[in-house]
């Protein structure tokens, strides 16, 4: 059954599909409720992990047509945040489709605009305004956007079965990426169509945000605090934010077999 939101009934266009991705917050197996983020949940090791906050930039979102190739949304500029999942992309082609691919980063002309250049009427998810000031370093030098703001609390024992209670594990914060910094994920190839439906229905495309697989390698050694500074291009960074950066790769997949399936 396709994930299908419904509004007023009209025709998107003939051989058109409204689209959008569903993001969903994941730690191991588990899934991290939007605006619940006060849980601990164990990785696919077993490591008990929490989210205070995380949050990161997608562009160019792609998909691949079976038949015409691959097809990138216009302005697909998304900020995922942990309060939603549902990210709402525009019209491409009705096709059977094999595959999604998107860039994790903005890309230098977006990295070096001001947030003070956008508006912030259309409410708090205008991804680069000032209402996401949060994502924005003023201080660096130039001034730039991160691609990814992440912080919570960790089991970092051998064992993985320390106590969860808080203030007992330690915490990690960590600003990644800068000028320059993007890494472009493909996922896995699976089949799946889009298909014409009424105005305003969007077809959602499920994919899992594995935050579990994105600190899985990363000690964090502090008993109390521990950040990785901005992985920019001047090669000057501490080693937690380089393994994140090669780490990020492994965080996405489809929340099930077929991709447009509510699982």
């Amino acid at each position: 059954m396709l994930s299908i939101l419904t509004g007023c009934v009209k025709s998107n266009g003939p051989g058109t599909a409204f689209v959008g991705l569903h993001l969903h917050t994941y730690i191991g197996s588990n899934l991290v409720a939007p605006g619940d983020l006060q849980e601990f949940y164990p990785d696919s090791l077993g490591r008990i992990e929490e989210l205070q906050y995380a949050q990161f930039y997608i562009t160019n979102v792609s998909f691949h047509s079976t038949t015409r190739g691959w097809i990138t949304l216009a302005n697909s500029v998304l900020l995922k945040r942990e309060e939603y999942e549902e990210y709402v992309l525009g019209n491409i082609p009705a096709d059977n489709y094999d595959d999604v691919r998107f860039t994790f980063g903005l890309g230098n002309t977006l990295d070096q605009t001001n947030p003070s250049s956008y508006s912030t009427s259309a409410g708090e998810d205008t991804v680069l305004s000032a209402a996401e000031s949060f994502m924005y370093q003023s201080g660096a030098q130039p001034p730039q956007y991160s691609f990814m703001k992440v912080a919570g609390w960790v089991d970092t024992t051998t064992s993985h079965k320390g106590n969860a209670a808080l203030p007992n594990l330690p915490y990690f914060n960590y600003t990644i990426g800068g000028l320059g910094d993007t890494l472009v994920i493909t996922l896995p190839v699976q089949a799946f169509s889009l298909t014409p439906q009424p105005y305003n229905s969007i077809q959602l495309v499920h994919v899992i945000c594995d935050y579990g697989k994105m600190l899985q390698n990363i000690q964090v050694t502090n008993p109390t605090y521990s950040t990785g500074s901005s992985f920019s291009n001047n090669a000057q960074q501490q080693q937690n934010a380089i393994n994140i950066f090669n780490a990020i790769k492994n965080m996405f997949r489809y929340e099930c077999y077929a991709p447009t399936v509510d699982c």
